[in-house]
């Protein structure tokens, strides 16, 4: 047999894909089937084998993915998803016309799912990220369409998800009425994906789902119905220290929206006792720049504006007892804006 990188077929080379082996040899793997696909890239041009070429793209792509999943740094991560894009996107103009409407729903899947993984890492959403949320949500649009995925109603499910995040961020990024729509289309994706994360099956995804509904209402001024929802959900006493730190932290946010001091002091106290229950080491793994979006833009908080923000940033960099110094600081700070 010839060597693998002149091999006509050379799937064979991409076999380390499916080696148990993990960390340093696993990523040596992964190295090498890059190094496999790109040589055949060389040996079958693409203005001769656009089919071919085509393939081995998505095949790097999709070992890119693979990558990104092993990256021990954000910055190498981003690194592999945006290769992965690019290659996929590559992969799509090469296409001949005869092509296959599977292949391009697979390829799609992957586009989308590159830009969710780089989306999903991101604090401030620069230009460079917006066009990667065009490319995103177009993708999984494009696949949510497609006939086929109505047989596959988790995946589609949890495209409609992950489409809800995207656009949710889009909005958080666009202010005005462009993006009260954005967060209404982040609803209805969310909403879709309820159909099939229902409470009984999926508890905890329906949970996280619903938390974000909340939070798209609350972004979108839909105040009193984000009331309703997060009430909703803050019954639940045993659901996790993070979850409930931040439907707390939401439940301040849109209180002062409402004006309605005594569910911004419970709220406050919710917090407090929810951190007295903590280790030291405790943190809030989440972003809060959604919320940060809508207090800077939001006249509803124009009075509280000073304290909210240092509030938000604090809740997402400190540890248990800073934490509860944060807390404590913005109850204060609440009173004296709040007293008559």
């Amino acid at each position: 047999m010839k060597s693998g990188r002149n091999h006509p077929l050379g799937e064979e080379k991409n076999l380390a894909l499916f080696s148990p082996e993990k960390g340093d040899q696993r990523a040596t793997f992964l190295d090498k089937s890059v190094t496999a696909w790109e040589n055949l890239l060389t040996d079958f041009p693409v203005k001769q084998f656009p089919g071919k070429w085509a393939g081995y793209k998505v095949a790097i792509g999709f070992t890119r993915m693979l990558q990104a999943e092993g990256a021990t740094t954000k910055e190498a991560r981003r690194e592999h998803l945006e290769h992965a894009m690019a290659a996929c996107e590559e992969a799509l103009k090469a296409l001949p016309v005869d092509r296959s409407p599977y292949f391009v729903f697979a390829i799609k899947h992957l586009i989308g799912s590159a830009g969710y993984g780089i989306l999903d890492q991101v604090q401030i959403v620069g230009e460079m990220e917006k066009e990667i949320i065009k490319k995103t949500i177009d993708s999984f649009r494009y696949v949510l369409d497609d006939r086929s995925i109505t047989l596959l109603p988790q995946v589609s499910a949890d495209l409609q998800y992950k489409l809800g995040d995207v656009l949710l961020a889009e909005g958080a990024s666009t202010t005005g009425e462009a993006g009260t729509e954005l967060f209404t289309k982040a609803i209805t994706a969310y909403e879709a994906a309820l159909k099939v994360f229902t409470r009984d099956l999926f508890p905890q995804i329906w949970t996280e789902t619903s938390g974000k509904i909340g939070v798209a209402l609350l972004m979108s001024g839909q105040f009193s119905e984000a009331r309703k929802k997060l009430g909703i959900l803050l019954q639940d006493k045993e659901r996790n220290s993070n979850a409930r730190m931040g439907l707390l932290t939401g439940q301040v946010v849109n209180s002062v929206a409402l004006g309605q001091s005594e569910d911004v002091l419970s709220s406050f106290k919710e917090l407090e006792e929810t951190l007295s229950k903590q280790t030291p080491d405790f943190a809030i793994a989440r972003s809060f720049s959604a919320f940060k979006s809508i207090l800077e833009h939001n006249q509803a908080f124009h009075r509280h504006r000073s304290w909210l923000l240092p509030f938000i940033e604090n809740l997402e960099t400190k540890h248990r007892d800073d934490l509860r110094a944060t807390v404590k600081t913005a109850r204060a700070e609440f009173l004296k804006i709040a007293t008559p």
